[in-house]
């Protein structure tokens, strides 16, 4: 797989080999988004094979959005906008490329922090929401009775601080 596959793979957050945005809404307003300071900076992602997938790097664009841009090694980055939204416990980027030749669907990240500080990001599959996918009220309240479970989930990345050349 081209490294810039795996960079659409990640940001379309559906599978490590396929590029499926398939949900046509955001799970909520762009009005009701908000910033994770601790999201801010760059991260550097691995698959949950341990296969590197790249930098991250994650902006503050407008106090309610982010600018997220994915770099892999030799390639032109991919460029996307992304905001929050909490589903119960859950916290979820709605994200969408912002490429010239882009998808304008959204693919969904739930995002979470270790112990340890690392990011963990979850993929939504959109197979389970193929009858609603065009109603987002009816997606969020199928994904929030399925926080747990795992059929919803592609397998979890994981992101680390990538330090800067200070070393902080």
């Amino acid at each position: 797989m081209r490294a810039s596959s795996r960079g659409v793979a990640f940001f379309a957050a559906l599978a490590a080999v396929a590029c499926l945005t398939d949900f046509p809404n955001p799970l909520g307003p762009v009005s009701e988004g908000f910033i994770e300071r601790r999201l801010l900076g760059s991260w550097n992602c691995v698959q949950a094979d341990g296969s590197d997938l790249g930098t991250m790097t994650v902006l503050d664009f407008d106090g309610k959005q982010y600018h997220v841009s994915f770099a892999s090694e030799g390639e032109e980055p991919e460029q996307h906008r992304a905001y929050s939204s909490r589903i119960k416990e859950g916290n979820f980027w709605n994200i969408q490329s912002i490429q010239p030749k882009r998808d304008t669907n959204w693919s969904f990240l739930e995002y979470s922090f270790s112990e340890t500080g690392r990011l963990l990001l979850r993929a939504v599959r959109p197979e389970p929401f193929e009858d609603i996918r065009e109603d987002p009220a009816q997606v969020r309240k199928l994904l929030e009775v399925n926080l747990e479970n795992s059929e919803f989930f592609e397998p979890a990345w994981e992101c680390t601080p990538k330090e800067s050349a200070d070393g902080r």
